[in-house]
């Protein structure tokens, strides 16, 4: 139920150590909504004593155990925040060889287009009754050996920027396990 999150939340020794706690994401709004008065007041409450229990422990330690602590605290958040900043920039890395792709095959696709519009302006001015099997076929073949070019700078390109979309994918699942283990999710 919901009170178990609340309670596996405010556990002294999960309130004292952050690396032993994990977000619960499931507990939302809705949920919170769907909970009873009873279980709203017991979830207060549980809350309410693991806070008079942490601050029973902390009474109850030493200044250099306090220290220590803190400083275990300290150290914890800055690995994670050094961690989740390799993540961001692993993030905007990916947004920018996407962006590089994007622009690369735009490129083309203006390039295509340009070389399709040029091979119909050829044609353009030529009757309908003007146009055989010869000259039909003439145009058949411009245009696939276009759409043959196309292709082929595509599937370059493609080849150039799968290395890149792989080596993302490999660095980024690095971060992402150093990050679930400094949340304790292995």
């Amino acid at each position: 139920m919901h009170l178990s999150w609340l309670r596996r939340q405010t556990r002294p020794d999960a309130l004292l150590k952050p690396s032993l706690v994990v977000e619960d994401t499931t507990l939302d709004d809705d949920q919170l909504a769907s909970m009873s008065t009873e279980d709203l007041i017991r979830a207060i409450l549980n809350f309410d004593n693991g806070i008079t229990s942490l601050e029973n422990k902390l009474a109850s330690m030493s200044t250099e155990d306090i220290i220590r602590e803190t400083r275990f605290l300290k150290e914890e958040s800055r690995r994670r925040k050094l961690c989740c900043h390799s993540y961001e920039e692993k993030v905007k890395e990916g947004k920018e060889i996407i962006r590089e792709y994007d622009e690369k095959i735009k490129e083309i696709d203006m390039e295509y287009e340009e070389k399709i519009k040029e091979i119909d302006m050829e044609y353009e001015d030529l009757e309908y009754e003007e146009i055989d099997e010869e000259i039909d076929m003439e145009y058949e073949v411009k245009i696939k050996e276009v759409d043959k070019k196309y292709d082929e700078k595509t599937n370059e390109i493609y080849m150039e920027f799968q290395d890149k979309f792989t080596e993302y994918e490999k660095k980024t699942k690095e971060i992402e396990m150093e990050l679930r283990k400094l949340i304790g999710e292995d």
